[in-house]
């Protein structure tokens, strides 16, 4: 599995290309469908089908392990979004974003993969002027992050759920030590499962392309960066013009970001992280 690299430069012969309606038609309707499949398995376990909610977790297992082993083959597959083509430089790269908001001319920095001789598929582009990092669509959340907030809906559900099974049985009859063992081991395997569920719902897989695009750029820890944070801390930042944001020495030509040029669908970063030395740099 090669790793990712860096390419900076400015872009030329932008060309912003259209989805194609039917497909986004059909995906969606795969994805309601997916949905409804989801909530029916959610009705059957109400009803005591436990077999079959094991069996949708078992398969979504079983994705997560073919995943690891075919990540290669399965990471342009998975990038969805609004497709483009650029030159930067010489080099033709092509790639899927949830916005592309650059423009020919301006000076960007992608983590790019080689797929052809002088051709790079675009995983991320980084917008140093305004601090932004533009993902595919879906992609954003590192693997950690992913299921820390799994984990807690889930167990927060699953708590709600198991207070109204205790004070149920406590007004119904008196329980015995044997009745807490059961429901409190039911609760755990449950909540694990769930775990899983819920994560691979969520767009688990993408978790791992974004933990190796966040490597690309520099962060120490991946797999547990807090997008979400960052970006609060950016905003908080750039309202107070905080000399740790305005003075990074790899972005000085950075600017007070102001209401009208903030792209909903972008990540904001603040300071911005060293290049690992393993990372290979393409300036063009």
């Amino acid at each position: 599995m090669g790793k990712y690299s860096l390419l900076r430069g400015k872009v030329r012969r932008l060309k912003i290309l259209k989805v194609d309606q039917e497909k986004d038609h059909n995906k969606k309707t795969e994805d309601c469908g997916f949905i409804e499949s989801i909530l029916g398995l959610f009705i059957i376990e109400m009803i005591g089908g436990f077999i079959l909610i094991t069996a949708a977790i078992c398969k979504f297992v079983y994705e997560f392990m073919l995943s690891l082993f075919t990540f290669g083959l399965l990471q342009t597959k998975l990038l969805k979004g609004t497709p483009f083509v650029c030159y930067i430089g010489n080099v033709k790269v092509k790639g899927r974003l949830e916005n592309v908001a650059f423009k020919n001319g301006d000076y960007v920095e992608m983590v790019v993969k080689q797929i052809d001789k002088n051709k790079y598929q675009a995983y991320a582009v980084r917008f140093p002027k305004y601090h932004a990092l533009f993902f595919p669509k879906g992609v954003g959340l590192s693997t950690l992050q992913l299921l820390k907030y799994c984990m807690i809906g889930v167990g927060s559900i699953i708590l709600c759920t198991d207070g109204f099974i205790f004070i149920s049985v406590l007004f119904n009859h008196e329980w015995d030590s044997l009745e807490v063992i059961e429901i409190t081991k039911t609760s755990c395997i449950g909540f694990v499962a769930f775990v899983f569920f819920f994560f691979f719902v969520f767009g688990g897989r993408l978790t791992f392309i974004c933990n190796r695009i966040y490597a690309t750029l520099g962060y120490p820890k991946p797999w547990l960066h807090n997008s979400w944070y960052e970006e609060f801390l950016f905003f908080k930042m750039n309202r107070r013009r905080d000399p740790e944001l305005f003075n990074d020495p790899q972005t000085p030509e950075f600017q007070k970001i102001r209401n009208k040029d903030i792209q909903p669908s972008a990540n904001y970063y603040c300071r911005t992280p060293i290049i690992p030395s393993w990372v290979n740099i393409m300036d063009e």
